[in-house]
C-alpha cells in the first residue's frame, strides 16, 4: 500500500501487511450446567448447557430420537416414568460439529401399596386393624375411611367405633420423590355388631345438696363394657365405677357417662346426672301437715299428706314407734288394725338438717258396726226369750212368746228384743 500526495508524489517504499490463513477444524465441546436430579418424580426436566465457542448452534436429542435445533435453557415435558437421556451437541461457524454431551436421569414410577393385614369380610367387632406397605422404600401414606378426606397415616392403622354396616378403608402411597400412587388401594368389609350396651345409674347425688362430694355408681347390661366419664364441660376420659368427685364448687354440675361394648360398639346416647350444690345450711326445716285421717275412724286405710318449709326437702317417717325411714308424701297405710295409732314425720333439707320436732299424726281405728241382714231372719232363743224384772234368775228361753209387760202392783217389767237395735225394722 503506497500513498500519493496532491503533487502526485508517490511513496517510494510502500507499506505491506502479511498474514497466514489456517482453516478451523476444531469442534466445540458442550457441557451441562444444570439438569434434573438423578432420580426424580417430576415429569418435566429443564437443562442448562453451554459450549467453548463464542457462537455455537445447539441441537438436542431426547431418548435416542433425531437431533433437532434447541437452545439453553431447554425443557422436556410430559415424560413418562423410567430412565431418560438428553444428548446435546454444538456446531461452530466453521461447521465443526462437536461430540454430544449426554445427561441421564430417571423418573421414578408411582408406588404400589399392598395390604398386609385387614379385617375379615364380615366381623362382629367395631374395631379394625390395617397394616400395609408400598413397594418403594421411604414412601409415606394417606388414608381415608368410608369416603372421608385422605389424611396422613402410618402402618398399622387401628379404626375404632365402627357402626354396623359396610365400610371401606383406602390407602394411597407417595414415594420419596413425591410421586403419588395412581389409584388408592381399598378394602371393603361388613360389621355386624350386637346391640349397643345400655347403661344406668345405680347411685347418684341428690338433685339439690350442700355436699361438695358426689358419688356415682353405674352399670351396663353387657359384660365387658367400658366407660368414659366427663364432668361439666370437661373432656371424656376412661373411668371405672364407682366414681367419687370431691372439692366441687357451689353451683350446677353435670356428670356424663358414655359406654362402649365389648365388641367396640358405642352406645348411641350418653347418660347424665344433673345436680346443684347449694351453700352450707344449718337451719332445719319445719314439717307441715296437709291432710290426715279423722281422729276416730273404722277405715283400716289411712293417708297422710305432708310437706316442708324448705324446697327439695326429703322426709322420714316413723309408724307406731318404729325407726324413722325414708318416705314420701302422700303416705298411705293399709291394713291398719283396731286401736290407736301414731305416725311421726320429719323433713330433712338438702343440707342434711332434720326437723327436731317431727310432725305427729294420731288417730284411732274402731271396730266396724255389725253387719245387718237385708231380709227377715228367724232366730231361736238359746237363753232368755224375755226377762222379768222381779224374776231375774228365771230363764224363759223355752217360752213360746215374747213379752213386753208392766205389772203395776209389783212394778215388774219384761223386755224382749232382736239383739240388733240398729237394724231396720224389716230385718228385726
Amino acid at each position: 500500500m503506497r500513498a500519493v500526495d496532491l503533487e502526485d508524489n508517490v511513496d517510494p517504499t510502500p507499506a505491506s501487511w502479511e498474514w497466514t490463513f489456517t482453516a478451523d477444524t476444531t469442534a466445540p465441546v458442550t457441557a451441562f450446567a444444570a439438569g434434573p436430579q438423578a432420580t426424580t418424580g417430576a415429569s418435566t426436566a429443564t437443562f442448562v448447557f453451554s459450549a467453548n465457542d463464542p457462537f455455537p448452534v445447539f441441537e438436542c436429542a431426547l431418548d435416542g430420537a433425531a437431533f433437532e435445533p434447541c437452545a439453553s435453557p431447554h425443557e422436556a415435558q410430559n415424560l413418562e416414568a423410567g430412565p431418560h437421556e438428553l444428548a446435546v451437541r454444538a456446531t461452530d461457524l466453521s461447521g465443526n460439529v462437536g461430540a454430544p454431551a449426554v445427561y441421564a436421569w430417571t423418573i421414578a414410577a408411582p408406588p404400589v401399596t399392598t395390604f398386609l393385614a385387614v379385617p375379615q369380610p364380615v366381623t362382629t367387632t367395631a374395631t379394625a386393624v390395617f397394616d400395609f406397605a408400598a413397594d418403594q422404600p421411604g414412601s409415606t401414606y394417606l388414608c381415608a375411611l368410608d369416603g372421608a378426606a385422605f389424611a396422613p397415616c402410618t402402618p398399622a392403622v387401628t379404626v375404632t367405633g365402627l357402626n354396623s354396616g359396610e365400610h371401606v378403608f383406602a390407602v394411597q402411597a407417595r414415594n420419596q420423590f413425591g410421586v403419588v400412587e395412581i389409584l388408592p388401594v381399598e378394602h371393603r368389609w361388613t360389621v355386624e355388631l350386637p346391640p349397643p350396651p345400655v347403661t344406668a345409674f345405680t347411685a347418684q347425688p341428690a338433685a339439690v345438696t350442700t355436699d361438695t362430694t358426689a358419688a356415682f355408681a353405674f352399670t351396663a347390661d353387657q359384660p365387658g363394657a367400658t366407660f368414659e366419664c366427663a364432668v361439666d364441660t370437661g373432656a371424656f376420659a376412661p373411668c371405672t365405677p364407682p366414681v367419687t368427685l370431691t372439692g366441687l364448687a357451689v353451683g350446677e354440675h353435670t356428670f356424663t357417662v358414655r359406654t362402649t361394648g365389648a365388641a367396640g360398639q358405642v352406645a348411641p346416647a350418653t347418660i347424665q346426672v344433673e345436680w346443684e350444690i347449694l351453700p352450707p345450711d344449718t337451719t332445719p326445716p319445719d314439717t307441715t301437715l296437709a291432710s290426715g285421717p279423722p281422729a276416730t275412724t273404722t277405715d283400716p286405710t289411712a293417708t297422710i299428706t305432708f310437706g316442708a318449709t324448705e324446697p327439695n326437702s326429703t322426709f322420714q317417717c316413723s309408724v307406731d314407734g318404729s325407726a324413722f325411714a325414708a318416705c314420701t308424701s302422700p303416705l298411705t297405710l293399709t291394713g291398719v288394725t283396731v286401736g290407736t295409732h301414731q305416725v311421726q314425720v320429719r323433713a330433712v333439707d338438702v343440707g342434711g338438717n332434720a326437723d327436731p320436732t317431727p310432725l305427729v299424726v294420731s288417730w284411732t281405728v274402731t271396730p266396724p258396726a255389725p253387719a245387718c241382714p237385708t231380709a227377715p231372719v228367724t232366730a231361736s232363743s238359746v237363753a232368755d226369750s224375755w226377762v222379768l224384772q222381779d224374776s231375774a234368775a228365771q230363764n224363759y228361753g223355752t217360752d213360746s212368746v215374747l213379752k213386753v209387760d208392766s205389772k203395776s202392783a209389783a212394778n215388774s217389767r219384761a223386755w224382749s228384743g232382736s239383739g240388733c237395735p240398729r237394724c231396720p225394722p224389716a230385718a228385726r
